[in-house]
């Protein structure tokens, strides 16, 4: 094996890095120390022997290999570099409440002094960049946004990606024209909060008997995180109100295995 066989897409504050650490406790599971391997959106040109390197060193023999990267679901030039390098991997994408995402994603960036505009502020200057039609589309926008995480001061100004980051349709639409269904599962923020030991993991690999972290851990010290979530019965249960509500039918709700 010289590459991933699965991958956590994002969304960026949807709780993909608790999910990356639940899966990670399983013996089967691999998932590198590095958090958010930025491969697919800013070392492509490296190539896989390089990413496999960098970032899989430590492996010794587990079948289920993988990694998350936040923006992998966000960013448009990503799927056609996934599908061109782990054609058979199999795709996880988290969402959550778009709003409540939205201002998460904020007051993590503010918290860490990335972001210095008030929340308000800061959703009008990405207005104003989806205006003039700064969207990382085709090789300009993959530059725009590898340089963007070289020099702070552009990603301040060119990478708040607040609004953006939760139009999950035309995200899950792009890897879904390239990908068959039977690929991606896609899951909710609610139901990793309330239960995650309800897990479906990669290549039907068996459940790990308990998670030494507890299930309200997901959303801690988090100011957006919806109060008083429902648990539901396990991952395929109904989709959260905000979900029904625009939920397009089909929505891909299919297992790894």
């Amino acid at each position: 094996m010289n590459r991933p066989n699965f991958l956590v897409l994002g969304a960026a504050k949807a709780g993909t890095t608790s999910l990356c650490h639940y899966l990670a406790q399983h013996p089967d599971v691999f998932i590198p120390e590095v958090k958010e391997p930025i491969f697919f959106d800013a070392e492509y040109e490296r190539g896989l022997d390089y990413y496999w390197k960098k970032y899989f060193s430590r492996w010794s023999g587990q079948p289920a290999v993988g990694e998350g990267r936040v923006f992998n679901l966000y960013l448009p030039f990503v799927p056609p570099r996934i599908r061109e390098s782990i054609p058979d991997a199999k795709l996880i994408a988290v969402l959550r409440n778009p709003v409540e995402r939205a201002y998460s994603h904020w007051w993590h960036r503010f918290s860490y002094r990335d972001e210095i505009l008030p929340f308000h502020e800061a959703i009008r200057e990405n207005l104003s960049r989806i205006a003039r039609g700064i969207l990382f589309e085709g090789g300009n926008g993959a530059r725009l946004w590898r340089d963007g995480l070289v020099h702070p001061h552009a990603m301040a100004t060119t990478h708040r990606v607040y609004l953006d980051a939760g139009l999950y349709a035309r995200q899950i639409r792009r890897y879904l024209d390239l990908f068959p269904a039977s690929q991606l599962k896609v899951m909710f923020y609610e139901d990793l909060v309330s239960d995650p030991r309800s897990l479906e993991l990669p290549g039907g690999l068996e459940r790990p008997g308990a998670c030494r972290h507890r299930a309200a851990e997901c959303g801690a010290h988090d100011p957006a995180k919806p109060a008083g979530v429902a648990a539901r019965k396990g991952l395929r249960g109904p989709r959260p109100s905000w979900a029904r509500s625009r939920a397009t039918p089909g929505t891909p709700e299919v297992a790894l295995s």
